[in-house]
């Protein structure tokens, strides 16, 4: 056989064998129904609303007692996020607030976004929606308070139960948690320059003092530094 003829008789086995492998892969008629009904992920799919995978649950808080959990979630997948509560003893949840409805047909909207439990015999929650502070009653009403304050953040409760704490726009303020219609809050840090915010603050053990974080972002004025040397003022900038 000459080198025509095995190169010829090479082809046509090459041939064989890629024809039987591609006929060995080619899918079923059911397969490619099943393929064609499930499109699998795509990226569409995973900034939907609602979600693939659900809501995440955020600002967990227990109850002075420490006998319920409050925290923020949506069961439908949404991103609007409501009040829940939750009872380790009788491993039972339930929706404190129901606002998506009432607020927003947003489907972005996030909703309620802190929430903390106001340590009085009313048993009563305290939470930001929109920038703005409500407290929750027991009986299922919702009241607007420091109406006069704006991009409200950062709540917190005193180790004593006594005030709550929060950040507006303009500064830190402090309110008795035992307020009434007549109470206002008092300012502790004040602030008007955008640039400037408090990034962080804490109480300490015994409610008496808070320490803070302000920072501020305002452009520094540069100076020269000179120095004396080789006999002549020197300036390096």
């Amino acid at each position: 056989m000459n080198k025509n003829s095995k190169f010829f008789s090479l082809n046509i086995l090459w041939a064989v064998i890629l024809t039987v492998f591609l006929v060995a892969c080619e899918p079923s008629s059911d397969e490619s129904q099943v393929q064609a009904e499930d499109p699998g992920i795509n990226l569409d799919m995973l900034y939907a609303s609602p979600s693939i995978i659900g809501t995440t649950p955020k600002g967990a808080t227990w109850s002075s007692n420490s006998e319920l959990v409050a925290f923020l979630w949506n069961d439908k997948g949404q991103t609007f996020r409501d009040i829940w509560v939750y009872s380790p003893e009788t491993g039972q949840k339930h929706r404190f607030t129901n606002l998506e409805r009432e607020i927003s047909s947003d489907k972005l909207h996030s909703g309620i976004s802190e929430v903390v439990w106001l340590d009085s015999p009313r048993d009563q929650l305290a939470y930001v929606l929109k920038g703005q502070l409500y407290v929750y009653a027991h009986g299922g009403s919702s009241s607007l308070i420091e109406h006069d304050k704006s991009d409200i953040r950062r709540l917190a409760l005193s180790p004593d139960g006594q005030y709550i704490s929060f950040v507006s726009s303009n500064g830190l303020w402090v309110l008795p948690t035992n307020r009434d219609d007549n109470t206002t809050a008092r300012q502790l840090v004040k602030f008007d320059d955008p640039k400037a915010y408090i990034e962080s603050y804490h109480w300490s053990d015994d409610s008496r003092q808070i320490i803070f974080n302000l920072t501020d972002e305002s452009p520094l004025p540069e100076r020269d530094i000179y120095y004396y040397a080789h006999g002549s003022l020197q300036n390096n900038h």
